[in-house]
């Protein structure tokens, strides 16, 4: 008997723990929170810079023959007295003047364009008598030292294929597509072309970004060097927006120092910077931080459930800068509740 009792105190036993719940610890989770923090927040964007320059007829050539050799680049600056070319092995200058190389200038001959050879001469140190326009014995002798000087024979006739003159120096050029060593070019040939002292620099921004607006600051980004500027004007083309930059005072965005940007960009892009929202300093907090009521104000939860009315001063999309809560305190994330002055509850947007 006592056999059995036992068997069956311990079959009770393990009833009771087969049947019996098991206990489990409850473990509280608290809201997540916050402290608000005086913050700089900003957004800026990225976009392909497109730069144009635009280009004009400017050297014309007053021989004729065979290139043989070219001195230039295009992009290059040219100044007085540089070689552009050779022609039929024979040297061609630059020199600044309103009218083209027409005609062989030797003693005797008078015009303007011997006053721009003289004017040339004067520049380079061998002339320093007036220039009158008058191909005298003084001009004569300083075309034969500026001959001399340049490894020319000295025969003191300037050919008309010698000299290029151009109405303004120094000047930024490209060498036409046609000008190359073996081409034949003839008399009035275009074999420069003038380009703009400054480009026209835009962006574009696709349908499904934020366009900017007028006075959105930019930089520009070439290479080392960055200029900083604002868009001065958009304009939509084929569904895009295309922004214009300039200056913040409407000038061009790389002022003096254009002739730092390549026209012909190899490695990386140049590129612009939009700060589509603006610095704004300030306490901020989180976007999920941030409750609305049904009148459509904003408001934070404080850790003891208050209600805090907040103005939003600025957001980068992800973070707000507000007024109405100090630094160092601490809010809920994700907070529910009712708004203050209202009996229905609220909820803050799930984007951080």
């Amino acid at each position: 008997m006592l056999s059995i009792a036992v068997a069956l105190g311990i079959g009770g036993a393990a009833a009771w723990a087969v049947l019996s719940p098991p206990t489990t610890e409850q473990t509280v989770v608290s809201d997540p929170t916050y402290t608000v923090a005086q913050e700089t927040i900003t957004r800026s964007s990225q976009f392909t810079a497109d730069i144009a320059w635009s280009t004009a007829d400017a050297g014309v050539f007053g021989g004729g023959g065979t290139v043989t050799s070219i001195g230039v680049a295009s992009g290059d600056t040219v100044t007085a007295g540089q070689l552009l070319y050779t022609v039929d092995l024979k040297p061609v200058y630059v020199a600044q003047g309103e009218v083209p190389a027409f005609r062989d200038l030797t003693l005797g001959v008078t015009g303007d364009d011997v006053a721009q050879l003289q004017a040339f001469l004067a520049e380079h140190n061998h002339f320093w008598a007036n220039a009158n326009g008058t191909f005298g014995p003084a001009t004569l002798t300083a075309v034969k030292a500026w001959q001399r000087a340049t490894g020319q024979e000295e025969t003191g006739v300037v050919t008309s294929g010698t000299l290029v003159f151009l109405s303004d120096l120094p000047r930024r050029v490209t060498v036409p597509e046609a000008v190359t060593v073996g081409a034949r070019i003839a008399e009035g040939t275009v074999i420069l072309h003038d380009v703009s002292a400054t480009p026209t620099v835009t962006f574009t921004v696709g349908s499904n970004s934020e366009p900017p607006l007028v006075g959105t600051p930019v930089s520009l980004v070439v290479g080392e060097n960055t200029w900083d500027g604002m868009v001065s004007a958009v304009a939509d083309k084929d569904g895009a927006v295309v922004a214009t930059v300039t200056s913040k005072k409407g000038k061009p965005i790389c002022g003096k120092s254009c002739s730092k940007i390549p026209l012909s960009i190899t490695g990386e892009q140049p590129y612009i910077v939009a700060q589509l929202v603006p610095e704004a300093t300030g306490p901020v907090v989180p976007v999920s931080a941030i409750a609305t009521s049904p009148d459509g104000s904003s408001y934070v939860v404080t850790t003891s459930g208050d209600k805090v009315p907040v103005t939003i001063e600025a957001t980068d999309g992800s973070r707000v800068v507000v007024s109405g809560v100090d630094t160092g305190q601490v809010v809920k994330l994700y907070a529910t509740g009712t708004a203050p002055g209202s009996s229905q509850p609220s909820s803050t947007s799930s984007e951080e």
